[in-house]
C-alpha cells in the first residue's frame, strides 16, 4: 500500500513498526529449516519481480533480504517509523479523524488507519502445569536460541505446525531423543524442492515475459487444489495418495534403521 501511495505521489503518511526492521514472519522466525511453503516466484510482490530466486521454495534468509531490498528498491524507509507500538486507536467524530495511541507515549492523528497487524506475530508459550519449575531450556520456534547447543539432548516438540514440520528434521539427528507431541494428526506430502540453475535465471532476467508466465502457472496450480473441498471424490483420492507416501516413507525409514 505504501508504495501505491507514493507512485500516486501521496507523501502524507507513515507507516508504524512496532519492531526495528521490516520483515515481520522472515525478520523473526530462523528456525533451522525456515522456508515458505509457498513457490518462491509467486511468493513476492506482482509489481517487483526477483528473476534470481535461488529454489523453488526460498529459505527465511532469501525472502527477508528481498523485503529489505524491495524495501529500499521503492525508497519505504524514510516513512517507516520503527519501534513504535500501538497500544490504541480511537475515533473521534467531531474531528474524523483516529487517534492512534504508541506504548511511547505519543499520539498521532490521522484521517485513515490501515491495519496490517500480524496477529499471529506473539509467541504462544503452552500452559502446561509444572512448566515453571522445568529445569531445561524452553523456547518458542519464532525466539530460536541458535547459542544453544541441541545435540545429545531430549527434546520436546509442541505441535506439529508448519514450523514444526520443518525445524523437526533437522534437529532430530543431533538429538538424543526427540518427542513430537500432536493434537491433530498432520498430513505431510513431499514438496516439489528443487534450485534453480544459472541458465534459468538468465532467462528471466533476459525475458521478462517468461518469468511472469512462470508465476501465473504456479498461482493457477496452487487455486485448482481448492476443487477437493467442493468434491469429496476427489478429497478422498489425494487422501489416498497421502496415507501411500507416508507408508512408503516410513517403510523406507524402516529399512534404512535396519
Amino acid at each position: 500500500m505504501a508504495i501505491r501511495l507514493l507512485e500516486q505521489g501521496e507523501r502524507r503518511f507513515a507507516i508504524l513498526e512496532k519492531g526495528g526492521e521490516v520483515g515481520g514472519t522472515w525478520r523473526d522466525n530462523s528456525y533451522p529449516g525456515a522456508e515458505c511453503d509457498v513457490q518462491s516466484h509467486l511468493y513476492s510482490y506482482s509489481f517487483a519481480g526477483k528473476p534470481d530466486w535461488s529454489q523453488r521454495y526460498a529459505g527465511w534468509q532469501e525472502i527477508q533480504q528481498y523485503i529489505l531490498d524491495t524495501t529500499e528498491r521503492f525508497g519505504l524507509r524514510p516513512y517507516i517509523r520503527f519501534n513504535q507500538q500501538v497500544t490504541g486507536l480511537h475515533f473521534e467524530p467531531d474531528t474524523a479523524r483516529w487517534r492512534v495511541i504508541l506504548a511511547s507515549g505519543l499520539e498521532l492523528r490521522a484521517r485513515h488507519v490501515v491495519l496490517a497487524t500480524g496477529p499471529l506475530h506473539v509467541p504462544n508459550l503452552p500452559r502446561l502445569p509444572g512448566l515453571e519449575r522445568f529445569a531445561g531450556k524452553v523456547f518458542h520456534s519464532a525466539q530460536w536460541d541458535h547459542g544453544y547447543d541441541l545435540a545429545g539432548k531430549r527434546i520436546a516438540s509442541i505441535g506439529t505446525g508448519g514450523s514444526a514440520i520443518q525445524y523437526c528434521p533437522r534437529i532430530a539427528p543431533a538429538a538424543a531423543q526427540l518427542h513430537v507431541f500432536q493434537r491433530t494428526p498432520a498430513w505431510v506430502i513431499p514438496r516439489d524442492v528443487r534450485t534453480y540453475g544459472e541458465s534459468t535465471k538468465q532467462r528471466f532476467r533476459r525475458f521478462d515475459l517468461l518469468r511472469r508466465l512462470h508465476r501465473s502457472r504456479l498461482y493457477w496450480t496452487n487455486e485448482s487444489r481448492v476443487w477437493p473441498i467442493f468434491h469429496p471424490a476427489l478429497a478422498r483420492g489425494l487422501q489416498r495418495l497421502a496415507r501411500w507416501n507416508i507408508r512408503r516413507a516410513v517403510e523406507t525409514s524402516r529399512s534404512h534403521a535396519s
